[in-house]
Order: C-alpha cells, then sequence, then structure tokens
C-alpha cells in the first residue's frame, strides 16, 4: 500500500450508523437494539464508577445501558429515570445528575418523535 493510499483511509470517516452503533461525546461506543417502542444503547464496554461516599465508596464495574422510549422518556439502572431528545445537530440522553450527548448522529427510535425534539 502506498503511504497516499494509507493516508486516505486512515483519513476516511466511519459513521456510527455504518455498524448500527452510535458514539458518544466521550468516546464510548454503544450497541444500538431497536424493539417496537423501545431502543436499547448498550455500551460496548465497561465501565468503572464510583458508589456511596467516605468508607463506604464502592467500585462497580458494568456496561452502561440506556432504554429510549417514543414518549420521550429514557430509563437506566444506573442512573434511573430520564428524559431524552434530538435536534439537527444530534441527539442527548440526560438523567438528574449527568447527560450524554451523541453529536452529529441521528436517534435511534423509531415511530413519531417529534415530540422529543429539543
Amino acid at each position: 500500500m502506498t503511504f497516499l493510499a494509507g493516508l486516505f483511509l486512515a483519513a476516511t470517516p466511519i459513521l456510527a450508523d455504518d455498524l448500527n452503533t452510535r458514539i458518544s461525546s466521550n468516546g464510548d461506543e454503544y450497541s444500538v437494539s431497536v424493539e417496537a417502542d423501545l431502543t436499547v444503547l448498550r455500551s460496548l464496554y465497561p465501565k468503572a464508577r464510583f458508589i456511596g461516599a467516605g468508607a463506604d465508596t464502592e467500585i462497580v464495574r458494568d456496561h452502561d445501558e440506556f432504554l429510549m422510549m417514543a414518549d420521550c422518556k429514557a430509563y437506566s439502572p444506573f442512573f434511573g429515570y430520564g428524559t431524552w431528545g434530538w435536534a439537527n445537530g444530534g441527539f442527548t440522553i440526560d438523567f438528574e445528575d449527568i447527560g450524554f450527548g451523541f453529536p452529529r448522529q441521528d436517534a435511534p427510535v423509531e415511530g413519531d418523535i417529534g415530540q422529543c425534539r429539543i
């Protein structure tokens, strides 16, 4: 392979939609599965998070999982209930203490999601 061909291949963007995944603004990649009125985003790799405070702090390692419903509601076993919304620049999933942005990607939820526009 020539240098220019290698440079071209390295510079060619791979769109998240091409792989049926979404990539968060933090660089984490999520698989997408759509079933009826529910879309599930699951991180491809586990995360480590601190739970508790002080001497009771524990480290929990698990995959992030987000359930997105067509009525703009979201749920995560770790973060609880929240909401999601979309705009021309991508979509977000927001919980009480944390949010996840997915820039320049379509929301993977099917159905009439016009009410979820930010």
